[in-house]
């Protein structure tokens, strides 16, 4: 909306090249949309597949790396761990009963 002269190919294009210049990360999420942060070092994502949100994990996979490099058939340039389930907020959310659930409960 800011910038309505700027095309959508426009930034594509220039997504894919901050990219490519590893300035920018992807991150796929789930339903086919792409997100992307400052490249940061190696690290894993936490998504929460109710709000969206995106959590940092720090941890490596270590035992991965070290058993697919072990074989001495691959050697890994990079790693992408994406964890799938439902953050803090959202599993409360989850396990309040709704007040209207308490309310069709005692009639």
């Amino acid at each position: 909306k800011y910038y309505s002269s700027i095309g959508l190919a426009t930034v594509y294009r220039t997504l894919d090249l901050l990219t490519e210049l590893k300035i920018l990360s992807p991150i796929l999420v789930p339903k086919g949309s792409t997100r992307y942060e400052a490249a940061h070092g190696q690290h894993g994502h936490f998504i929460c597949l109710s709000c969206g949100r995106i959590f940092d994990v720090d941890e490596e996979p270590k035992d991965i790396l070290n058993a697919v490099e072990k074989e001495g058939e691959f050697t890994v340039t990079s790693t992408s761990v994406q964890l799938f389930g439902y953050c803090r907020d959202c599993k409360l959310k989850e396990e309040k009963p709704s007040l209207k659930n308490s309310r069709q409960k005692k009639e």
